[in-house]
């Protein structure tokens, strides 16, 4: 059964109307943020070509389809980092440039998905480059990647780049209604607030929308508001630096606790600020916000976004999460006499 695919309608129609006339180009570039939907697209390019049916493709039925579908057809392969490393290094380029030379083992076409492929170290593209400009002939890349910029030019080059589709609060809210109607169950004000997080990416909604919906154990928003407490209301380095030690578990994790810091933390900017009339985004409690503020200067309100908004890029670009977070709590700390 081919998984859906909301919106995006102008990528899907480009690469149905490529493959239909012959003109699909060996390697395509597909930027968007994490649950954007690149997986799934890249997915449905890989059931395209190799899809066995004489009318719509991909039929979503066929063999070739349900494996694609599956993870398990031989001739699509996933090409990630070597256990225990960040980056792809240049090891994993060079099995993948032998590889694209022997044969399909039951498709006509070999696809090669690379999910992180802003991840390949330098050495690793510029073997990849090599793969890139002798091809052959039935063989696709498809390198998924959040920020290009971080990929080389000459790789950029030989590759055409295609960005996701980013939903509007209002599509995001009715697609993620869609696909689980038992999201009417939850807080209207948590739900919202999840919308407004996940930046117009479905996969990121429901991500973290499954961890608001635990019944048990701290999720990231609780440990966010666990730490804005700590640094802001009680000014305890030593507390956060525990907190933070023992109850951030991964990059993952790390990267909500953040993106929910930040928009306490600016609600706690407009409290101070005075503003009544504007919508707090993280505390259902006004009160508690005014009460977090109220011995703080706005500057070092704001300062403190700042620091934490650097903490969240960082985290993206895979610094270490234990080495950020005594970072950002230590710059916290310097801001105190703002």
């Amino acid at each position: 059964m081919e998984n859906k695919i909301y919106g995006n309608e102008k990528l899907l129609s480009f690469f149905r109307n490529a493959s239909g006339a012959g003109r699909l180009s060996h390697a395509y570039i597909l930027e968007g943020g994490e649950g954007s939907g690149k997986k799934t697209l890249a997915s449905f390019v890989a059931r395209l070509i190799n899809c066995k049916s004489l009318g719509e493709r991909p039929c979503g039925v066929c063999e070739s389809c349900r494996k694609i579908s599956e993870g398990i057809d031989p001739d699509v392969k996933t090409v990630v980092a070597e256990k225990d490393k960040k980056q792809i290094g240049v090891d994993v380029m060079r099995d993948l440039r032998a590889d694209v030379y022997i044969s399909p083992n039951e498709e006509d076409c070999k696809v090669y998905i690379i999910p992180d492929a802003q991840n390949m170290n330098v050495q690793a593209q510029n073997v990849f480059l090599k793969t890139l400009e002798e091809p052959p002939a039935n063989v696709y890349f498809l390198l998924l990647c959040s920020n290009i910029a971080n990929m080389l030019p000459t790789v950029r080059s030989r590759a055409p780049s295609l960005k996701m589709q980013i939903f509007s609060e209002s599509e995001l809210r009715s697609h993620l209604l869609d696909i689980d109607p038992s999201l009417r169950s939850l807080d209207p004000s948590e739900f919202d607030m999840t919308v407004r997080l996940a930046g117009g990416r479905i996969g990121e909604a429901l991500r973290l929308l499954g961890d608001s919906k635990k019944t048990s154990g701290e999720t990231p928003r609780d440990k966010a508001e666990s730490l804005v407490d700590l640094l802001i209301g009680k000014n305890d380095t030593a507390s956060s630096l525990v907190f933070a030690r023992k109850s951030v578990k991964g990059r993952d994790e790390g990267r909500d606790v953040l993106l929910y810091s930040i928009y306490a933390l600016r609600d706690l900017v407009a409290a101070k600020k005075g503003g009544k009339g504007v919508t707090m985004l993280f505390y259902g409690d006004r009160q508690k916000a005014e009460a977090l503020a109220e011995n703080q200067t706005s500057a070092r309100l704001v300062s403190v976004v700042s620091l934490f908004e650097e903490a969240y890029n960082g985290i993206q670009l895979n610094l270490n999460t234990d080495n950020l977070f005594t970072d950002l709590i230590v710059s916290v700390r310097k801001t105190a006499g703002i």
